[in-house]
């Protein structure tokens, strides 16, 4: 019994197994011609034009260029990002300085030391203060480069506890800076579906307006890139009529840089272009280098309030006429000394500086002849003797109405080929410390002032006497920064 059934469990393991074999089996298999395989050697992978970097040309960089990069607008990109054209900068004697959210300087102090300001794919918006601050600047010849990218916004949840996020697209924030400049940066991305760099978002532009920013250029690559219009700037470089914009699907004309504000405002609607390995795509590294020329080629005019950035070597103090250099005088030019240290410059004091030294010169109104250099340019009145168009103790300033010289004190800033001279008149020594003390605490409150020049109350007088003296709008009142 027990060998039936376990040739009986055998019978059901093997037979159905052999059915099988049996039933599906269609014998040896022979190959009979070989295998056809792609022709592996012969294929061409699609590259996109290259550039090579070219050794850095020479460059005439404005003296004591230095470019402020902002990361303080929860911008969206990473410094190594901007390592291409921030190496052009360097390459060239421009100094490049971050500034953070955590930065105890302000924007506004920055700039001060500033010759041309980049802004990066900003995500949060800029304030009221610092738009002015920034306008201001670029009034006084300093150059704005602003980056903005579709790919850098960032999402914005509806509250703490909620899951629901709406994206966040940097062109919001940068327009909240670029609206005094008539700039307006669309929330949209180029595309092209019939030629692109590998992907239709990855735009091959080849128009260009005549300007230094485009020369040598044919054809450079932007990897998703916003739209820009302004109608008073000048379409740097736009795209033909096969690349359309994602808001309408619809194209002609569109710019994808914008240069502006009396060539001092550069906008470009892509970033990545500068990262590598897509800024040796095309003609990409030749438009970073033009763009490193654009940075290095600001020269803001400066005013008493960027003290002590309007200076970027040592300073020398030099006393004009029959001022005596007494204790009160030198101690309070120590305060001075305390704030240049911060900029790393010495300060000295010597009568006969050299003529191509920074210099801080010392005077008052007495000493008109020893004066009459330090104020080409400036169109004052300095107070008069007999028969002299002004009388006695009266001062003109350009724009307002005549002066009590007793009662105001001086400031000049002067720029020839990278030297700079900082000239404070005042009545007598104690006016003069005065003057040096506003300028050491920054404190401006007491003084109204124009490009290059600001008038301080001295001694007994107050601000609203000199506001009365306006003759017309070229003068307005300082609060520690604005000119």
């Amino acid at each position: 019994m027990t060998r039936r059934l376990t040739l009986l469990g055998l019978a059901l393991l093997v037979v159905p197994a052999l059915v099988r074999g049996l039933w599906f089996y269609q014998g040896v298999y022979w190959r009979r011609s070989p295998v056809s395989t792609p022709e592996y050697a012969s294929f061409t992978v699609p590259l996109p034009p290259l550039s090579t970097a070219e050794a850095p040309a020479a460059r005439n960089a404005s003296p004591g260029a230095h470019v402020l990069v902002d990361q303080s607008h929860a911008n969206n990109f990473l410094a190594a990002e901007l390592e291409p054209l921030l190496r052009e900068v360097s390459a060239h004697g421009g100094q490049v300085e971050f500034l953070t959210s955590s930065d105890s300087g302000s924007l506004a102090t920055r700039l001060a030391a500033a010759t041309a300001l980049v802004v990066a794919a900003p995500n949060a918006p800029f304030m009221r203060d610092e738009v002015q601050r920034i306008e201001a600047f670029v009034g006084r010849g300093g150059r704005v480069l602003v980056l903005t990218d579709p790919t850098r916004g960032s999402p914005q949840y509806d509250s703490y506890y909620s899951d629901t996020s709406t994206p966040l697209d940097d062109s919001s924030a940068a327009n909240t800076l670029l609206a005094p400049f008539e700039i307006t940066v669309a929330d949209d991305y180029l595309y092209n579906l019939n030629e692109n760099e590998g992907n239709f978002r990855n735009v091959l532009l080849t128009h260009f307006a005549a300007s230094p920013l485009t020369a040598d250029l044919g054809r450079v690559a932007f990897y998703a890139a916003h739209s820009i219009a302004s109608p008073t700037g000048l379409a740097l470089i736009y795209a033909d009529e096969n690349t359309l914009t994602s808001r309408t699907d619809r194209g002609g004309d569109l710019a994808a840089a914008v240069l502006a504000a009396n060539e001092r405002v550069l906008v470009i609607g892509d970033l990545t272009f500068l990262a590598p390995p897509y800024d040796h795509v095309a003609d990409n590294a030749r438009w970073i280098s033009n763009l490193a020329s654009f940075l290095l080629g600001g020269e803001p005019s400066r005013a008493p309030t960027d003290f002590p950035y309007i200076f970027s070597g040592p300073v020398v103090v030099q006393a004009l006429g029959e001022l005596e250099m007494s204790t009160d005088l030198i101690t309070a030019l120590s305060s001075l000394q305390s704030a240049l240290d911060e900029s790393g410059l010495a300060l000295t004091i010597s009568e006969s500086p050299k003529a191509t030294a920074n210099r801080i010169v010392l005077a008052t109104y007495a000493d008109q002849e020893e004066l009459s250099p330090f104020l080409g340019g400036f169109e004052i009145g300095l107070p008069g003797a007999d028969g002299d168009p002004l009388g006695t103790g009266e001062l003109q300033l350009p724009g307002w109405r005549t002066l009590d010289a007793s009662a105001v004190g001086l400031m000049l800033v002067a720029r020839n080929e990278g030297q700079t001279t900082l000239t404070l008149i005042g009545a007598d020594a104690s006016a003069l410390i005065e003057l040096i003390s506003a300028l050491a605490t920054h404190d401006f409150s007491m003084c109204i002032g124009q490009e290059g020049i600001a008038a301080c109350a001295t001694g007994p007088a107050d601000l609203a006497s000199l506001d009365f003296a306006f003759a017309d709008n070229d003068f307005t009142a300082l609060d520690g920064g604005l000119p």
